[in-house]
């Protein structure tokens, strides 16, 4: 643990968990500080409430996340190396210590160096987005970090992770993302449209969390842990995307007013998980060859229309107690592990 008005330069840490913390501290200073630790839950700098905190010049390897900030002021972030890390960096909300919840607040991260890891944005408001996040790279490819923008044209190609913070009307084509924490995240954003990115190997391939009218059109997902993520979005379109060989192919949670349209999913583990995303409607589909299809959870009034759905391990549809008022037809269903299962009330097959 650092007090106020500390510098720590020059040490070499090796630590079970966190390699250095800097809890509710001000006008502290770590540089030149050579971090591994043990723990897949452990951080190489965890910095959690206080302000005016400079940590710059630092290589952290081996750690489960690299820097993770919370609920910190007017910090600096600079010069870092990063890397083997589960997370290079992390920028949360929810309470971590003594510390009240709350994100960081007018930060400075820049010029930092990741290599087999990236940024990961565990933030619930769009006043945590307000960060000055510039000139960092990851694999070597450029860090993109788009806020509060509206009306542009985005070239994909020239970043290794993209991240749309509270942005309007914006554009992303044409990008290749692979091995990253979250590739593609779209937070807070409304009328954004991706189209021709392909998605290998992340954690989570696309997220859109809290964001409206989002358009996803020729998408691949290819042996992601989730290729494409929903999370409190509505009005989203998934327009002929394919999603092969992922944990999760289409990860849908309080999504409402979801149209998923002419989509291919095969070689899933789980190809389409549908949680409490009311009013959806799942048509034209190819859903096949994976161990378990269609999943609606806590999802009611949903369309499930001129779908094909076969060849599935275990279940080709499934429908849980808690799902109610959904409509199930001109669906060809066949070949599955089990065809379809049915346990909630008022659903029109």
């Amino acid at each position: 643990m650092i007090s106020n008005d500390t510098k720590v330069i020059d040490n070499e840490v090796t630590s079970y968990w966190d390699g250095i913390e800097v809890q509710s501290c001000s006008s502290v200073e770590l540089t030149e500080n050579r971090i591994s630790t043990a723990l897949a839950d452990s951080s190489g700098i965890a910095v959690v409430g206080g302000s005016n905190i400079i940590v710059e010049m630092n290589n952290i390897t081996r750690s489960g996340t690299g820097i993770r900030l919370q609920g910190t002021a007017e910090s600096t972030f600079s010069k870092n190396r990063i890397s083997n890390c589960t997370t290079g960096v992390s920028l949360e909300e929810i309470q971590l210590t003594d510390v009240p919840a709350g994100p960081p607040m007018a930060c400075t991260i820049s010029d930092n160096t990741l290599f087999g890891c990236s940024f990961r944005f565990d933030l619930w408001s769009p006043a945590g987005f307000n960060q000055e996040i510039i000139g960092n790279t990851v694999d070597g490819h450029e860090v993109g970090y788009v806020y509060n923008r509206t009306g542009e044209a985005i070239d994909g190609s020239q970043y290794g992770q993209l991240t749309l913070a509270v942005c309007e009307d914006v554009e992303v084509t044409g990008a290749v993302y692979t091995g990253q924490s979250s590739a593609l995240s779209v937070l807070f954003c409304s009328d954004v449209e991706i189209s021709d990115v392909t998605l290998i190997d992340n954690d989570v391939g696309i997220q859109i969390r809290s964001s409206s009218q989002t358009t996803l059109y020729s998408v691949h997902a290819l042996s992601n842990n989730i290729g494409i993520h929903l999370e409190g979005a509505t009005d989203t379109y998934v327009y002929r995307c394919q999603v092969q060989g992922n944990g999760y192919g289409l990860f849908m949670e309080d999504a409402f007013d979801t149209a998923v349209y002419g989509c291919e999913a095969w070689g899933n583990y789980l190809s389409a998980v549908i949680i409490g995303s009311h009013s959806s409607v799942i048509e034209g589909n190819y859903i096949h060859h994976n161990e378990y299809g269609l999943h609606l959870l806590r999802t009611n009034y949903a369309f499930v229309i001129g779908n094909t759905i076969s060849h599935n391990a275990y279940t080709g549809v499934l429908l849980n107690r808690a799902s109610e008022g959904n409509t199930i037809y001109g669906n060809s269903i066949g070949w599955n592990g089990i065809n379809a299962i049915c346990t909630g009330t008022d659903n029109q097959w």
